[in-house]
């Protein structure tokens, strides 16, 4: 009885390493899982994209408004100076 467990654990090793160097090609679902994960990783890097063009936008958009704010303060400043002017104070 011995032998035959031997035998079997023998077998069923050359089975498990016969298996495993068989499959080198990948099958059909190791193939889409592969795509998948590609796809994830494609997605995952156009959302790290858009983050950093929406951060970029919103950064001009905030020295755009500043700019503007600083003009509008200027010309405030002018046109109270030539009111002044005008009124003679």
């Amino acid at each position: 009885m011995n032998f035959l467990k031997q035998i079997f654990i023998v077998l069923i090793l050359f089975v498990s390493v016969a298996a495993t160097l068989g499959c080198k090609e990948k099958g059909p679902a190791e193939k889409a899982g592969a795509q998948i994960d590609a796809a994830l990783e494609d997605a995952s890097k156009s959302k790290e994209e858009a983050g950093v063009d929406i951060n970029e936008a919103v950064e001009d958009a905030a020295r755009i408004t500043d700019e503007a704010g600083n003009e509008i303060g200027n010309a405030v400043d002018d046109a109270s100076k030539a009111a002044k002017d005008l009124l003679g104070n």
